[in-house]
């Protein structure tokens, strides 16, 4: 019979071994999920040992910093000869932005209002980061030139654009399909211009790999913290990778049998059953400059309308 740890364990070790899995990737969805609230700062030697377990070697560990680095998404500092990184304020506003639409607890009613973005005077080298950050925000190219998000809450979108200074560059209105004439015809845009079939396809194919995860933890199975912490880092990179793809479209603009909703169902499920023993070992485990990571703060224990602490 299999101990609980060992099945948490093949599972790791399958989906590692399906090879789908940037290791710089990885290492940004650990800073945004761990790192973040847990003081913001972490020694080298404990990012090299934090994905160990997941068949990330020290070589691809200091490969990815670097890259990160020159990326502006990290920060490093020295002090003796250890090196510390933490997100730059580019990486971190780029996590706050994400955060809001990964870590919710669950959807806002739609009144109808579309926000339009039409990028009018935009200097060449900010094109593909407004571009890239727009979809991140749940913006679609609804037709050439003009991107469109089912909300009119701006505060992200604004955010962006000030860290960009590209606020005096775009056009942003706000509309109203007509219901008239409109419905059925926007409904088909939105299907193909949201390639919204691959985005269910991608959506299933997460519901495949972890419903039974959480079936097996439904189950009073819980695996050792430092195991159920590389769960917790699989299971937010390949949820956000999905997810910031997704334009989030109201229900009515959706298949109905949507494998969206039910993706962030079992996220938010599987996150709370292991939140907080991964977080406990996390601190415990890894370093910054003066000694252990401080304890997860609040806004950690906010996620998903709220972690129980045990």
């Amino acid at each position: 019979m299999r101990t609980k740890s060992q099945s948490i364990r093949q599972f790791l070790s399958v989906r590692m071994a399906q090879g789908s899995i940037s290791s710089t990737s990885l290492l940004i969805t650990l800073f945004c999920d761990a790192v973040t609230r847990h003081g913001g700062e972490i020694w080298l030697g404990s990012l090299i040992q934090a994905l160990a377990p997941l068949g990330v070697s020290e070589r691809l560990v200091r490969t990815a910093v670097f890259r990160l680095v020159q990326d502006d998404w990290l920060i490093s500092r020295k002090e003796g000869r250890r090196s510390y990184y933490g997100l730059s304020s580019t990486g971190f506003n780029q996590y706050q932005r994400a955060a809001r639409r990964i870590y919710a607890d669950g959807r806002a009613e739609w009144d109808g209002i579309w926000t339009l973005v039409i990028p009018s005077f935009i200097p060449e080298g900010k094109r593909e980061p407004l571009r890239k950050s727009l979809l991140w925000l749940g913006f679609g190219l609804l037709t050439s030139g003009v991107y469109a998000m089912p909300s009119q809450d701006r505060k992200s979108l604004n955010e962006l654009l000030n860290e960009l200074g590209v606020h005096n560059s775009v056009v942003i209105m706000t509309a109203r399909a007509d219901p008239s004439a409109s419905d059925d015809v926007l409904r088909h845009q939105v299907m193909e211009r949201w390639s919204l079939a691959k985005l269910g396809e991608q959506y299933q194919s997460f519901l495949d790999c972890y419903q039974p995860v959480l079936h097996y933890l439904s189950g009073k199975n819980i695996p050792d913290p430092e195991r159920a912490f590389m769960l917790r880092i699989l299971l937010m990179h390949d949820y956000r990778r999905i997810l910031l793809r997704d334009p989030e479209l109201p229900i009515d603009m959706l298949p109905g049998d949507w494998a969206g909703f039910e993706a962030h169902n079992v996220t938010a499920d599987i996150y709370k059953r292991i939140g907080a023993s991964t977080a406990s070992w996390f601190s415990s485990a890894m370093k910054n400059a003066t000694s252990r990571l401080p304890a997860a703060d609040t806004v950690f224990f906010k996620r998903y309308g709220g972690i129980p602490k045990r």
